[in-house]
């Protein structure tokens, strides 16, 4: 989880984030509460079923690179993936 919370846009190109956990890797990289997020990681979203089914199939990488539409303006931002960390009882 990235910690967001997004909708489906009214014109279906791209996904509206309408919130933002203030401890999320999200937040830390700046991403924002009426952010449009258009791509990630070179994949286009156009539907809240994109942005899952993108973000899941990125789960074992580092970080993901989200285009977003703030303002009119495109921007460009990097957001660390959450990790796991595995527990054992031995």
């Amino acid at each position: 989880k990235l910690g967001l919370s997004v909708q489906d846009t009214d014109d279906g190109k791209g996904v509206k984030v309408i919130e933002v956990d203030d401890e999320s890797n999200a937040a830390k990289a700046g991403i924002k509460e009426n952010d449009v997020i258009t791509d990630v990681d070179g994949k286009a979203i156009n539907s809240t079923d994109d942005m899952v089914k993108v973000i899941r199939e990125s789960k074992e990488k580092v970080s993901v690179m989200i285009k977003l539409q703030r303002s009119g303006k495109t921007q460009n931002i990097e957001v660390k993936m959450p990790r796991k960390i595995k527990t054992a009882d031995l």
